[in-house]
């Protein structure tokens, strides 16, 4: 005989009310174990519950005098076991957990029963109370969509989900949970926030600390967002640490008023237009190979291998940013000229991101509205570190591959972002006068471009141009 969705609704919360005052009774049980003085208390006080009647007064009434008496000990007895009951089921319950029951429920976070889940236990992580670790009950929601319904969870009990993972005993489930004012709304950048390590980058603070992207192994990083979401900062920030960091920084700055003025005195080589960044695409390949077959010739598997055994002769590592890639990578222009300027730089693009990141070679990729011929497959996949702000669902489903970001990413807080890995959190503010600590120099990219880094011989000028010539005459035929 099949149960209807009430029997079974009926017997969990039966369930869950007697499994609360079990905990309960388990808690005293506990309590006493820990501290014996509490069962002379409680004898105490069983005593004097017991002393109240009038034991005189029913004396004299013979046999019905003794029932009387023995009915008010069963009734004493009946209370005290009531009162017991009700102790422990309010020692045993958490605070908010009916709540939190109906929250979830008009959020539509139920099983096939329709039933939702039930807080048994809350955890104040670092003693703070907007730091909680939240353990649920309930069978017929796996963990997979638990993940899924993380967004709607937050939703509804009007906080940041941080992680969920399976409880310690079945059908449990935990999860990570912080107030929606834990991160504040604005964290300076500055030089300290950069790490030792020289492929390690700070992308912003989260609940649980700094978050950060190492190109050593993600060389490939994607910032997205809608007008105002702050993700000209969050890239900037992240270039000003490679410039700290004597990287050769080439910046794509279609728009022609981001990166200019400071960011060309520090030595950020800069291109404006489709010409030009087709230019340095092929050149960049170009270094690509050199470098490949350079490490090749010393036995060595990557860039640091090399730069340990060399330290005399250490290769630099590249950084290309392209801003508003959107209109440097979209390929729908009916220009045949352009469709096959931009055609190129994407699949050098792709080429850097499959096999550059052992050379040195790292890239950032900054977009307002992205499309799928804008943000290939190809590329996507090459992007492993993905940083989504306030967006739509058009926008966080095609970055992200679901519409987190538009559920999780207020509109009203600018730097605010949500990763790849789900983690959500604040980006640095970045002002281009951050960097006027820096000293002044030339780009050492248009060296680098031209001539490599000396690791075979300098070319001259009259050699570049013949080598172009060649290249172009070929193309030609």
């Amino acid at each position: 005989m099949n149960a209807t969705k009430n029997e079974l609704q009926h017997n969990t919360m039966l369930h869950y009310y007697i499994g609360t005052t079990v905990n309960g009774a388990k808690g005293i049980a506990h309590t006493v174990k820990a501290n014996p003085l509490w069962i002379v208390a409680m004898l105490v006080m069983a005593w004097l519950a017991y002393s109240v009647q009038d034991m005189r007064a029913t004396e004299s009434m013979g046999s019905i005098g003794h029932l009387m008496t023995a009915l008010q000990s069963i009734e004493v007895l009946a209370v005290a076991a009531i009162a017991l009951i009700v102790v422990c089921y309010r020692i045993g319950s958490v605070t908010g957990a009916k709540q939190m029951y109906q929250d979830l429920l008009r959020g539509g976070i139920v099983n096939s029963a329709g039933e939702a889940p039930l807080l048994i236990k809350r955890k104040h992580l670092d003693g703070k109370r907007e730091n909680c670790l939240l353990t649920f009950r309930i069978k017929g929601l796996p963990l997979e969509r638990w993940k899924d319904l993380s967004p709607t969870i937050a939703a509804s009990l009007g906080v940041y989900v941080v992680e969920i993972k399976e409880g310690t005993e079945p059908y449990t489930y935990t999860v990570h949970t912080v107030a929606n004012d834990a991160l504040p709304t604005r964290i300076d950048w500055s030089p300290n926030i950069i790490p030792e390590k020289p492929t390690k980058f700070a992308l912003g603070e989260a609940v649980t600390g700094t978050v950060y992207a190492d190109i050593q192994n993600d060389p490939g990083i994607l910032t997205a967002s809608a007008t105002g979401g702050g993700k000209t900062m969050e890239t900037k920030g992240i270039a000003a640490q490679a410039l700290y960091r004597d990287y050769i920084l080439i910046v794509a700055d279609y728009k022609h008023v981001e990166y200019g003025g400071i960011w060309g005195s520090k030595g950020t080589y800069i291109v404006h237009d489709d010409a030009n960044l087709l230019w340095v695409m092929q050149r960049l390949i170009e270094r690509l190979h050199d470098r490949r077959d350079w490490l090749a010739e010393h036995d060595c598997r990557n860039i640091d291998d090399y730069n340990e055994r060399y330290p005399d002769n250490k290769l630099r590592r590249v950084m290309l940013l392209i801003d508003e890639a959107a209109i440097a990578l979209d390929t729908r222009t009916q220009n045949k000229a352009k469709k096959a300027a931009r055609q190129e730089i994407v699949e050098a693009i792709n080429e850097l991101a499959c096999t550059g990141r052992f050379v040195g070679f790292s890239f950032l990729i900054s977009l307002q509205r992205p499309s799928a011929e804008v943000l290939s497959g190809e590329l996507r996949n090459n992007l492993t570190i993905r940083l989504v702000g306030k967006s739509d669902a058009n926008l966080s489903m095609l970055a992200l591959d679901n519409a987190d970001a538009a559920k999780l990413i207020p509109s009203d807080t600018p730097g605010r972002f949500l990763t790849s890995n789900g983690e959500i959190l604040q980006g640095y503010y970045f002002e281009d006068t951050m960097l006027r600590n820096l000293p002044d120099r030339k780009s050492p990219a248009w060296e680098f471009l031209v001539n490599g880094e000396n690791l075979y011989h300098q070319m001259t000028m009259q050699e570049v141009e013949e080598k172009n010539k060649t290249k172009g005459d070929s193309k030609n035929e």
